[in-house]
């Protein structure tokens, strides 16, 4: 609609060494998937991971994350 495209994480790899921000979702720590983008985040290729799945476990691994629900 906003002309963002939601890759389906094929394409991760070739993605992300041209983004210039990663914004990563907790679904991939749930899935599984997250291995590349912690790696991707440590580093120091900038990446945010996002929303309340993510946000503990982000605490916990000093990854950058944000979530509006969280304190």
């Amino acid at each position: 609609k906003f002309g963002i495209v939601i890759e389906n994480g094929a394409t991760n790899e070739q993605i992300l060494d041209w983004c210039d921000l990663a914004v990563v979702t907790g679904t991939t720590l749930v899935n599984d998937t997250i291995g590349p983008f912690i790696g991707r985040a440590r580093a120091g290729q900038p990446t945010l991971f996002y929303g309340v799945t993510i946000s503990g476990a982000a605490r916990l691994l000093g990854l950058d994350h944000i979530c509006p629900e969280a304190e």
